[in-house]
């Protein structure tokens, strides 16, 4: 009885994970930094689309569940026609399961689209953010 009470709470505590809300998870830094030095996690993006000033990644990892999401960005553009943001995706701590994870989250571009404007001093704009372990640029027009 004993044994399988450790075995249940063992399974219990290695595959409890909880559903994530985007929208409270997901922060953006520019940090240039960060986003030469940060150590890869092993995150594959399926999904990345923009909608409004909303970025959604869908990405798929193994662990238990991020707690968080932080998109790295650049703090300069690349002069090119259109500009280009490298970016990479770090999750907070997944923990130590082995269970793939589908999630999906949402960044606020807005300080993107705010850092743009003043520095090119325009109305209106087109970036293409390069994010890693994705296979296209991701087109932001505002």
């Amino acid at each position: 009885m004993k044994k399988n009470i450790l075995i249940f709470m063992a399974v219990t505590v290695i595959c409890s994970c909880t559903e994530n809300t985007p929208e409270e998870l997901s922060y953006l830094v520019f940090d240039q930094e960060l986003l030469v030095n940060h150590v890869e996690e092993d995150i594959k993006t399926d999904t990345a689309y923009i909608k409004g000033d909303q970025l959604y990644v869908k990405v798929i990892y193994s662990g238990c569940d991020a707690t968080n999401a932080t998109l790295i960005s650049a703090e300069n553009f690349k002069e090119s026609y259109p500009v280009q943001l490298d970016m990479k995706i770090k999750l907070g701590d997944p923990g130590l399961c082995e269970k793939i994870i589908h999630d999906e989250f949402t960044f606020e571009l807005t300080a993107i689209k705010e850092r743009y404007l003043k520095q090119y001093q325009e109305k209106s704009g087109t970036i293409l953010l390069d994010i890693k372990n994705w296979n296209s640029l991701v087109e932001y027009i505002f």
